[in-house]
């Protein structure tokens, strides 16, 4: 399968922290689906956390 990279955006994602300390999680959960190569292909410089 070839690996492609979408490079025609960026992304912000954020999570709460404190006392939702889920939200942190799932910000990361989202990041490592955007930066997959078979699903959204972000590269990890277009993606901040």
């Amino acid at each position: 399968m070839t690996k492609q990279t979408f490079s025609n955006g960026y992304t912000l994602l954020i999570g709460v922290g404190a006392d939702l300390s889920v939200t942190v999680l799932d910000a990361t959960a989202i990041r490592d689906i955007l930066i997959d190569g078979d699903r959204a292909a972000y590269s990890l410089i277009q993606v901040t956390q």
